[in-house]
Formats: structure tokens, C-alpha cells, sequence
């Protein structure tokens, strides 16, 4: 997923950081089925790369926005993370409120404050979210570059405006489920369509 975001993201003007492969990964790996034992068995797992903070540290990154999903504490951990990489815009959700249904409650912090979300259907909640990322990127990126994107997604932007790093779950879990933005891809499949696999 990083070497497909790293290829694409300088013909990016907004990435939307919605989901990691995994925060941790095993030290070692083994190519057969780990056969159960009498004696406790230890994994040890090391942190993956943080491609949304290497994109939001870049020279002249992209206007980033990073997602929160916690289990709970969720205005100081958004706001922790807002604030460690230094992102214009972080959503962040509950997991009880979104994970396996079809509505979500979300709270999208930014230099003004939090503005709450929801509960709605996830296809509100996903074009409230671009209809936030087109007021306040209009500011920071300016209106041509930004186009139609502050329509909440109903027209269609042109091609690489919008880089998104999806997979399905994280889609659906996170507001995006089954949303087509019409960048030529739809909801699940990013800009970087590599980094699906």
C-alpha cells in the first residue's frame, strides 16, 4: 500500500486516509500452520509503516485527513492524532456506533473545533465528510484546485483529485460503504488502486 500511495500521491490534491493494512505486523513469519504446544507461545509484532503521517510530513503534502476509530476516550485520541500529524482534518468514530451496520455517528475535528455527525446512514455520513473536506479545503488549497468536491459529492470531480486508501471493511465500518465519487473508481478501490492488494 505505501509504494502504490508513494507513486500516485504527488498528482494528489486531498488524501483520505481511511485505512491501514495493520498497525503491527509478526517479527518473524513461518510458512506452515503453527502446531499448538504445552508452553505459552510469545509473538512479537513491530509497528508498520504510518504512510498517512509520511504523506502529511511531505514537503508539500496533499490536504490529508485521518480517521479515528476507537473504543473509547475518542476526543482525545482524534484530537491526539490531529495534532501528532499535524492533519487539517480527522473523523473519528466510536466503533460501537459504526462497526457492521449501516448507520455511524462520527465527529470531525479540525482547527475549528468538533462538529458532530450523525446518527445517520453511511452514505450521509460519507458526503457530510467530503462536504467538510470541500469548506475547509477551499481554504487551503483554493477553490480551482478544489473544483466541485464541496458539493458533498454529488458531481463529479475530475480525475486524481481525490486519492483514497480503502479496503472494504474499512470502508463499510467507516461511512464510505457502497459511495461512488466518480473519480473513475468507486468506494473501496483507491486512486492508487494498487493498494488494494
Amino acid at each position: 500500500m505505501r509504494e502504490a500511495v508513494l507513486r500516485h500521491v504527488r498528482e494528489t490534491d486531498i488524501f483520505i486516509g481511511v485505512a491501514a493494512v495493520a498497525d503491527y505486523r509478526p517479527e518473524q513469519t513461518v510458512a506452515q500452520k503453527i502446531k499448538k504446544a504445552a508452553q505459552p507461545l510469545t509473538l512479537t509484532l513491530l509497528p508498520n509503516p504510518d504512510i498517512l503521517a509520511e504523506i502529511a510530513a511531505l514537503p508539500k503534502p496533499p490536504f490529508c485527513v485521518g480517521f479515528a476509530a476507537e473504543s473509547e476516550n475518542l476526543d482525545e485520541y482524534a484530537q491526539g492524532k490531529r495534532s501528532a500529524k499535524k492533519l487539517p482534518l480527522v473523523v473519528g468514530n466510536l466503533l460501537r456506533h459504526g462497526l457492521g451496520g449501516e448507520d455511524n455517528t462520527i465527529v470531525m475535528f479540525d482547527d475549528e473545533g468538533r462538529h458532530p455527525l450523525g446518527p445517520a446512514a453511511k452514505i450521509e455520513i460519507a458526503r457530510g465528510i467530503v462536504a467538510r473536506i470541500g469548506q475547509i479545503g477551499k481554504q487551503d488549497l483554493g477553490e480551482p484546485e478544489l473544483r466541485q468536491v464541496a458539493h458533498a459529492g454529488r458531481v463529479q470531480p475530475p480525475d486524481q483529485v481525490i486519492a483514497f486508501v480503502l479496503h472494504d471493511a474499512g470502508v463499510k465500518a467507516l461511512g464510505f460503504a457502497r459511495y461512488r465519487l466518480a473519480c473513475g473508481v468507486e468506494a473501496g478501490v483507491a486512486d492508487a488502486r494498487e493498494a488494494r492488494h
